[in-house]
């Protein structure tokens, strides 16, 4: 136990053959926690997006009922 607490509060070492720094472990999570972090900001995009997306497609189909209905 107590050496699982040392890796963890230990500074990273350079285990690496390319000289990115870290563990592979870490380097994982770290991948994992971007991707996941990249995920939620883009998440706002998409809402507006699609919400602006449905709006002109609901206002353009009541401009076609509208013309459809004076007719």
């Amino acid at each position: 136990m107590s050496t699982m607490m040392e890796e963890l509060s230990s500074p990273m070492v350079n285990s690496s053959s390319n000289g990115s720094g870290g563990t592979p472990g870490k380097e994982q999570q770290a991948a994992v926690l971007l991707r996941l972090r990249a995920l939620i900001m883009s998440l706002p995009r998409v809402t507006l997006f699609l919400r602006c997306c449905i709006y002109s497609w609901t206002l353009s189909l009541g401009v076609k009922l509208e013309k459809l209905c004076r007719n």
